[in-house]
């Protein structure tokens, strides 16, 4: 029998779920740590306008985890999540092109949809897809791989911000985004199901894929 962390590596939806939560971790740390300063400097946002936006954000993916508990995609959680790394691509984009206020709070709307979408779809789809027995270690490992990611990224944000100016942290952001993002469009779960080590059996529903 494998390992259980090589059962995990060989598992195309726990992959997916991974590289969702990372695709998405880099620009939610530019916004949290670095989106004052970006509304500031680039947009000329006052204080309150730079709050009313993250507002925004936080409104926008309360209302989209509203919808999820409302109806769940099911079985296509996958799709949503490649719907959620266009938006993000498309959030990162308009923060780091854009100059007039409007520009500011249309990339908080469009950022905070996947905010709302992409952990809960990720957990949901390691607890559909994962023997049980399996589930507490994806867990913690996707939490340790976001963790990570939360130490690095203000580090290398930071020195950028420093070197080339806060327009630069959205733009280079961009670059995780589409590299991540062509991983996550080639990851193809059900077509690999059969051959990256899950059991199939029908007779053990926790153990199916859909």
């Amino acid at each position: 029998m494998p390992l259980p962390s090589k059962r995990l590596a060989k598992n195309p939806h726990f992959r997916l779920a991974v590289v969702s939560l990372l695709l998405y971790q880099v620009p939610f740390i530019a916004v949290t740590a670095f989106g004052a300063l970006i509304a500031h400097y680039e947009y000329g946002a006052t204080v309150a306008l730079a709050q009313l936006s993250f507002t925004v954000f936080f409104l926008v993916s309360l209302v989209t985890r509203s919808m999820l508990v409302w109806r769940h995609p099911g079985e296509r959680e996958g799709l949503m999540l490649r719907f959620s790394a266009l938006l993000t691509f498309a959030g990162t984009l308009v923060l780091a092109v854009g100059h007039h206020l409007i520009f500011l709070f249309a990339a908080m709307i469009l950022l905070g949809v996947p905010h709302g979408l992409v952990y809960p779809l990720a957990i949901s789809t390691v607890a559909r897809t994962i023997p049980p027995r399996d589930v507490p270690r994806a867990n913690a490992a996707m939490s340790a791989a976001t963790s990570a990611a939360s130490v690095i990224s203000p580090l290398i944000l930071g020195e950028i911000a420093s070197l080339l100016g806060y327009s630069a942290i959205s733009l280079l952001t961009l670059v995780p985004i589409f590299v991540l993002g062509i991983w996550l469009f080639l990851l193809n779960p059900n077509r690999s199901r059969a051959t990256n080590g899950v059991n199939n059996d029908p007779a053990d529903p926790s153990k199916t894929l859909s």
